[in-house]
């Protein structure tokens, strides 16, 4: 699984706390094709995790305001990539958004708004309920020396939130590395 991650391939993070699952992968090593095969597959948004601190530095902004109680991510204002010449929408477009926000040296010239990826800031909901966009981060930054995951929720044929066995069935199919959620590590990662 490390290996994946590190070579820029997926693997599908099965949440069985939630009866959940996404795509992940490290955003800055994003391609046209993970990207396809996570919006083809996966069907949802394409976002990528930050701390609060790496949205401050990336210029990032809340995408609007939360009724309370309120348990998903913190949903920030969609992006793209500074450099983007296209319509933004395409698998390229959008692994070019992933790679600049998770580059090393990203900063705020390196996105633009709007554009069709969602950022999402982790950290705000207390280690006792991580969404998707917190699991995800935590495996990217235990996994990689990365520290922006990017990830895509899984929805089932119906077009209904996967259950986690429709989850792992998938990354089966796929022939892709499958990680059930309980088995990240609650506590964040220190970055060097």
């Amino acid at each position: 699984m490390n290996d994946t991650l590190n070579n820029g391939g997926l693997v599908i993070l099965a949440d069985e706390t939630a009866d959940r699952g996404c795509f992940v992968g490290v955003a800055a090593l994003a391609t046209a094709e993970t990207v396809n095969t996570a919006v083809t597959w996966g069907r949802g948004l394409t976002c990528f995790s930050v701390t609060a601190e790496r949205a401050m530095a990336l210029g990032l902004v809340l995408a609007g305001e939360y009724r309370e109680g309120y348990r998903g991510p913190i949903l920030l204002r969609s992006v793209e990539a500074a450099e983007c010449d296209g319509t933004g929408i395409s698998a390229a477009d959008r692994a070019l958004t992933l790679r600049a926000a998770g580059a090393p040296d990203a900063g705020i010239a390196s996105l633009k708004s709007p554009g069709h990826v969602m950022p999402a800031m982790v950290g705000f909901r207390g280690r006792e309920h991580r969404a998707s966009a917190d699991l995800a981060l935590d495996l990217v930054r235990q996994a990689t020396r990365y520290d922006v995951a990017a990830w895509t929720d899984i929805l089932d044929d119906d077009g209904e939130v996967a259950s986690a066995a429709y989850c792992r069935a998938l990354a089966g199919q796929l022939g892709l590395p499958c990680l059930c959620a309980a088995d990240i590590a609650s506590e964040p990662v220190a970055q060097a």
